[in-house]
């Protein structure tokens, strides 16, 4: 597939993925009465005590964009999966995959849960690497500066996944501060920052930023 069938569906991509959390959040809003904050609440919250259907419009975008990532994944360059295009080809289906299930398994199947954040950060670095190598190679071919600078840019943010892999910080000890309401009630509040929530939408961040990085190689 070339450049001018993959950019395109990128795009498409992207847009269907800002819907899902643009409606996502405002599901969330009207179900819970609460904000949704990517910095402290986690992927599979945007589907919480749901079922899939009972949350159709955000789940079909999140569907439709994964479809999409997955196609450019196989097509990018299927005439020359040889080499690094196979670990970007495994990479990127993979982490789309595992993506799409962090946003619905629930913390209460924990192994489950910390075995998909686990492998999701394992695929994001290999993807990120795996990309970055692609375009070293490419370099060293043509000796293009644009493919070192997309080089660059990939292997940082490998770097990040990898950075969110070993963060000593990413645990389940979250710390609530508590307020009293005009009831008497005691109401629990989240901390600003929750680093597993955070990180685990950083990294379904990060597919879509490779993609997006892995279509700019594509131009001869």
């Amino acid at each position: 597939m070339d450049f001018a069938a993959l950019l395109p569906l990128s795009i498409v991509s992207i847009i269907f993925f800002s819907l899902f959390i643009f409606t996502g959040i405002r599901s969330y809003k009207r179900r819970f009465k609460l904000n949704y904050d990517l910095r402290n609440t986690f992927p599979y919250e945007l589907n919480y005590h749901t079922k899939f259907f009972d949350n159709i419009v955000p789940n079909i975008f999140l569907v439709l964009s994964i479809a999409c990532s997955i196609v450019i994944y196989i097509f990018f360059d299927v005439k020359n999966l040889i080499g690094v295009n196979v670990f970007i080809l495994i990479s990127g289906i993979f982490l789309s995959l595992l993506s799409f299930a962090l946003v619905f398994v629930d913390l209460k199947y924990l192994r489950t849960h910390i075995a998909l954040m686990v492998f999701t950060s394992v695929f994001s670095f290999g993807l990120g690497a795996s990309n970055a190598i692609g375009n070293f190679v490419k370099w060293q071919n043509t000796q293009n500066i644009y493919y070192i600078i997309l080089c660059v840019i990939c292997g940082g943010f490998a770097l990040i996944s990898f950075a969110v892999m070993m963060n000593p910080k990413l645990s389940l000890n979250i710390k609530m501060d508590s307020k009293i309401d005009e009831n008497g009630k005691e109401i629990l509040i989240r901390p600003k920052y929750i680093v597993l929530a955070f990180s685990e939408w950083l990294l379904i961040i990060s597919l879509y930023i490779n993609q997006l990085l892995l279509v700019l190689s594509q131009i001869k």
